[in-house]
């Protein structure tokens, strides 16, 4: 999977809800400049639900595992996804000296 576009991008909640469900975390995360992890984090934050350990193996094998729902955001501000990824030249030394 290509790189889908540049940094920053903003989605819906439910956008992104159907990407994860329809492409593994690792190729969607790489496709947006970002980390699996990163990926994930957002997701928690905005409560979106990620497949399973195993699902993408289970549809590999023709099993039709049922994805998580989408349920309400608990909070308005929630159904708007804002994709970012800071680069790491453009981050100051001296901010990372201290680590």
């Amino acid at each position: 999977m290509e790189t889908i576009r540049r940094l920053p991008i903003t989605m819906s909640r439910q956008a992104l809800y159907e990407q994860v469900w329809t492409t593994p975390m690792r190729k969607l995360a790489a496709a947006y400049g970002l980390s699996d992890v990163g990926l994930a984090k957002i997701c928690d934050r905005h409560d979106i639900p990620r497949p399973p350990r195993g699902y993408w193996i289970q549809k590999e094998f023709g099993r039709n595992p049922e994805p998580s729902p989408l349920l309400l955001a608990t909070h308005p501000e929630l159904q708007t996804v804002h994709l970012s990824a800071i680069d790491p030249r453009s981050t100051p030394k001296a901010a990372c000296a201290g680590l």
